[in-house]
């Protein structure tokens, strides 16, 4: 005898609604308040391996960038309540050789980045930013290079600002805004 057995229609329409209910759809959108489009605009703009390499280089400065993949995409919330419109693309990245790191970009209704989370990693020596705040005066000093003809004397003296204070992440969120709003 089989240990499946067969449920009646009305009652399997109910099991698969609840399970499919449960599972996230790679692309979930929010009760209708994330629009697609904006998801779509933010991974396009997440998922090249150039934008990976240069993410883990302030994530974990120095180490080998072995790839990064979409993981799923979740509300963000602030005191609790969601805040309509906003979604957070949570990706995965490795490093190393066994390096593993989950980071949350957040991202507003339009799909631009405006933060940036670390959510777990295995690392023990290199945490999350540190060896990048150590050496934050060399990739700030690179950034100004490579952006000066498209800085503006303001967006210049952010970039100094996170060079003095030594904040990686900073630099790493304002670096992507930039880039996005540049269109690249």
């Amino acid at each position: 005898m089989s240990k499946w057995r067969m449920i009646p229609g009305p009652a399997l329409a109910a099991v698969l609604t609840l399970v499919l209910a449960a599972v996230p759809a790679p692309l979930a959108r929010a009760a209708d308040d994330i629009d697609q489009k904006s998801v779509d605009r933010a991974h396009a703009f997440l998922n090249t391996a150039p934008r990976g390499r240069n993410i883990l280089s302030y994530v974990h400065f120095g180490s080998k960038y072995q790839g990064h993949s979409y993981k799923a995409t979740r509300f963000v919330t602030n005191g609790g309540k969601r805040v309509a419109g906003h979604f957070a693309l949570l990706y995965d990245f490795a490093w190393e050789d066994d390096g593993k790191t989950q980071v949350a970009f957040l991202c507003d209704a339009r799909g631009s980045l405006y933060e940036v989370q670390v959510v777990s990693t295995n690392a023990v020596f290199n945490q999350p930013f540190l060896t990048a705040n150590a050496t934050i005066k060399v990739l700030g000093g690179l950034l100004v290079e490579a952006f000066k003809n498209k800085m503006t004397a303001a967006e210049r003296q952010d970039v100094q600002k996170f060079m003095e204070n030594a904040d990686a992440k900073g630099m790493l969120e304002w670096s992507l805004k930039f880039q996005q709003g540049l269109g690249w």
